[in-house]
Formats: structure tokens, C-alpha cells, sequence
């Protein structure tokens, strides 16, 4: 797990369950029900925090969770990739808009299906005060800056 942002060191936690079951749960979202095919992700990210990249084992197989809010929080890439080894999965995605905000006005929906070894984005941007949320085909795995 590694977090970068305003305030926040570069962290690798390593046998800290608990604080890795709440960080994965409640700020990145991330709620699987492989018995029914189905990843919840409903990331709420704190003010500050720019960027996550997060693996997780998922049975058989391995998501990636990548999350990047842009600097005024005007929009956000959540990526999510899996491995050839994950069966199909639906992915019901929710977002805060805006996004990384303390407050969200709005609430962004989207669902795809994440295909074995494949990946999603889901990308929210920040209209009036509401927001939106819409599935685009995604680009590379890993931050480049």
C-alpha cells in the first residue's frame, strides 16, 4: 500500500491488518462479494490525499486499485485492473463529487464489468454541483510523476 498527498509521507504498511481493513474499506471503498460476482468500490479519500495504488489478493487472483485526484479536485481516475486468474467481475462503482472533498454535495455512479485480465477507469468530474461519473477504456497501469 502506498499513500502520497499533502501532510502524508510515503507509507508501506506491512503487518497492520487493522489499519489496512479500514483504509481498504472505508476510504478506498473497496467491498468484494466474490460468491456473487461482485465488487463494490466507493471510495471516500480525504482532503490531501493525491494519488493511492493499492493491491489486493482476491481469491485465486489480484485487483490493483489506483485512485488520482486532480490538484483542484476538479476530477479523478479511479483505475482498477485484475489478472487473468479473477473470474469476470461487476463493478458497481460511487463516488464523492467532489472528488477528495470533505464534503460531498453529490454522489457519481457508474457500473462496468471488469473482465479477466483486463482493466476499468472510472472517472469523475466535478459538473456544477453535482458530479458525474463514466467508464473510460483504461490507459497504462503505473503513475508515471
Amino acid at each position: 500500500l502506498l499513500l502520497k498527498g499533502e501532510g502524508y509521507q510515503v507509507v508501506q504498511a506491512g503487518s497492520l491488518a487493522e489499519f489496512l481493513r479500514n483504509f481498504y474499506q472505508d476510504y478506498l471503498g473497496f467491498r468484494p462479494d466474490l460468491l456473487s460476482g461482485v465488487i463494490d468500490l466507493c471510495p471516500a479519500l480525504p482532503p490531501g490525499l493525491s494519488w493511492v495504488h493499492a493491491p489486493v489478493r482476491l481469491g485465486p487472483g489480484t485487483l490493483v486499485l489506483f485512485y488520482e485526484v486532480a490538484e483542484d479536485g476538479s476530477r479523478a481516475e479511479y483505475r482498477i485492473s485484475g489478472d487473468p486468474l479473477l473470474p469476470k467481475l461487476a463493478v458497481r462503482f460511487a463516488a464523492r463529487v467532489p472528488p477528495g472533498g470533505a464534503h460531498a454535495p453529490g454522489v457519481a455512479r457508474a457500473e462496468a464489468f471488469l473482465a479477466p485480465g483486463a482493466a476499468l477507469s472510472f472517472v469523475v468530474e466535478r459538473d456544477g454541483t453535482a458530479g458525474r461519473a463514466r467508464v473510460v477504456p483504461a490507459g497504462p497501469q503505473e503513475r508515471t510523476s
